[in-house]
């Protein structure tokens, strides 16, 4: 074992992502889309991130080991797909830690603390999320250094972003006096939230405020110590879950009885507002928490009009934009200053820089039933994804596309019959008694009530159309008899 101090990073891959509306829904946020690079997610970015950060020379005096994932039930088998596609195998050390409720990120924190602490007894947490962009370059590498060294030094040590113009999206930290023997380290004096423009301005002018980015590093036994002295009802309920989490190939999954009797409330106001060796690292590398479509706009490589296109668009006299389809032809001409982002069951038109105000919108239709506040046509499952084509009375078309190696639930329905036709791959039908191999063009009609399950051998997706028949056509007309996933 190295005598190097050791780092375990910790990535939240919590958040419902509602600024980038409708993109970004609670059934899949934006840590999961590939918003900034068009072969990576967020996640799968941060997680290349880390493994630069193992191998940079600049860092060698401490010894980065395999990150921990934290993430919440509906998005595990999300998280464990993008580090396959980023991997290529199942193999590698990454721990995924899945939270059985949402509880803020406070709990989740406490529990990869205790997680690492039983491998790594001495370890140093870098915690980061798992949404933001962040340019890899000597600054970067330069404001880890310092942040590990003021942590190995018993510093809960925060990242503070020199802020370059009157952001109202972000928290700042207002930083105190210099750390003697710690490069552009200095005491962190306080927290504030999100300010007024005005307010904003004259934190810049001062000189004296950092944005808040959300990302620090501690020793975890500095951290758990916070949690003894300031939260000690989250520390004793998080303590039993981890201690009564379940194991399986993929997963180390808390104890949901245990993890549910902790209080939900951020890191921010558990922990780095109370304690008492708190230290801010100044750092001045290119980041952002891709809060919003204009901070995205920010980020992307803009036109000679200063507009961003993605997808299936056309741009005419379209100056200071961002406009992006996933679905239908966009086409705009002599407008400005605007988001124009549509999917294949939504639109969404927006000045651009009030885009932070979407969450807003997005609260109010959720509030009044609108099942597109919160998910999309297309739905991820442990298996793959489904996707609807077309819903009417009695009917219902989805494309449904199984990953290599998985297989559905052995089940059948009570209200409703199925008939499914290959388009590409080789599909693995039971139907009853019946297990039959189906080819691209072929298919196979499931009476309802009849007991049926759909595999995957093969090392590519399998794509086929799936009509459904009856009534109600809901997603709760499932009966499992036998489940890869354990799911009831």
């Amino acid at each position: 074992m190295s005598h190097r101090p050791v780092v375990v990073p910790v990535v939240l891959c919590g958040g419902e992502g509602k600024r980038l509306w409708p993109l970004s829904r609670k059934s899949l946020p934006k840590q999961f889309l590939y918003l900034m690079d068009e072969e990576r997610s967020l996640l799968q970015q941060t997680a290349m991130r880390l493994e630069n950060v193992k191998k940079s020379e600049k860092l060698k005096n401490f010894h980065f080991e395999d990150p921990i994932f934290v993430c919440n039930q509906l998005h595990a088998f999300v998280v464990t797909q993008q580090l396959l596609e980023l991997q290529g195998s199942k193999e590698g050390g990454a721990t995924v830690l899945v939270e059985p409720s949402r509880r803020d990120s406070a709990p989740g924190i406490a529990a990869a603390a205790l997680v690492a602490q039983e491998k790594y007894p001495d370890s140093i947490l870098l915690i980061l999320p798992s949404d933001a962009f962040i340019k890899e370059d000597e600054a970067w590498e330069k404001a880890i250094f310092r942040a590990c060294a003021a942590a190995n030094a018993g510093y809960l040590t925060v990242f503070g972003i020199t802020p370059t113009h009157p952001e109202t999206g972000y928290g700042y930290i207002e930083v105190g006096k210099a750390i003697k023997d710690f490069s552009n380290t200095h005491c962190l004096s306080h927290f504030v939230e999100k300010p007024s423009f005005e307010t904003a301005k004259k934190y810049l002018e001062s000189g004296k405020y950092l944005w808040n980015s959300g990302m620090f590093i501690s020793k975890a036994s500095v951290l758990l110590e916070d949690f003894k002295k300031f939260q000690p009802e989250i520390l004793e309920a998080v303590q039993k879950a981890v201690k009564k989490r379940r194991f399986s190939s993929e997963f180390e999954i808390l104890d949901k009885e245990a993890f549910e009797s902790s209080p939900s409330i951020s890191i921010d106001f558990a922990i780095a507002e109370h304690t008492k060796q708190g230290a801010v690292v100044e750092a001045d590398f290119t980041w952002s928490d891709i809060g919003s479509w204009h901070s995205l706009w920010e980020n992307s490589e803009q036109d000679q009009w200063g507009s961003v296109k993605k997808g299936h668009a056309f741009l005419s006299e379209t100056k200071n934009c961002y406009v992006r389809s996933q679905g239908p032809l966009i086409i705009t001409h002599d407008v400005e200053n605007l988001a124009i982002v549509a999917t294949n069951d939504a639109v969404l038109v927006s000045s651009l820089k009030r885009s932070q105000e979407i969450k807003d919108c997005v609260a109010s239709i959720e509030k009044a039933g609108q099942k597109e506040a919160c998910e999309s046509l297309t739905t991820r499952r442990p298996w793959g994804k489904y996707t609807i084509l077309m819903h009417a009375d009695g009917y219902m078309v989805k494309e449904i596309s199984v990953l290599p190696g998985q297989r559905l639930s052995l089940q059948k329905h009570f209200h409703r019959s199925e008939h499914w036709v290959v388009v590409s791959g080789t599909a693995i039908a039971t139907c009853g008694d019946e297990v039959k191999e189906l080819h691209e063009n072929e298919g196979i009609y499931i009476p309802r009530e009849t007991v049926h399950r759909l595999e995957n051998r093969g090392t590519e997706n399998l794509i086929l159309i799936e009509t459904q028949y009856g009534a109600p056509l809901l997603e709760t007309d499932i009966v499992r008899l036998e489940d890869d996933y354990r799911r009831a």
